[in-house]
């Protein structure tokens, strides 16, 4: 799946759809930080994407479980 989100981005980098993909590709096997860098970039082409910002919080959340999670054993 995250090739054909990269295949997307090589034709437009700039794709709201592509990197949402991407993020959601990469929350979903546990690559927080770049998951919310992908979330990041689309808020800064369109700040007012209530998707990205649910989804970026959503993988801070993880991550910050995750760190939680390695912290206690």
């Amino acid at each position: 799946a995250i090739e054909c989100c990269e295949a997307a981005l090589a034709v437009d980098h700039q794709s709201t759809y592509a990197l949402d993909a991407k993020g959601t590709v990469l929350t979903n096997g546990g690559d927080y930080s770049e998951a919310i860098a992908c979330f990041e970039t689309i808020l800064k082409l369109d700040p007012k994407n209530a998707a990205a910002l649910h989804d970026k919080e959503e993988a801070i959340k993880l991550r910050d479980q995750k760190n939680t999670s390695i912290d206690e054993t």
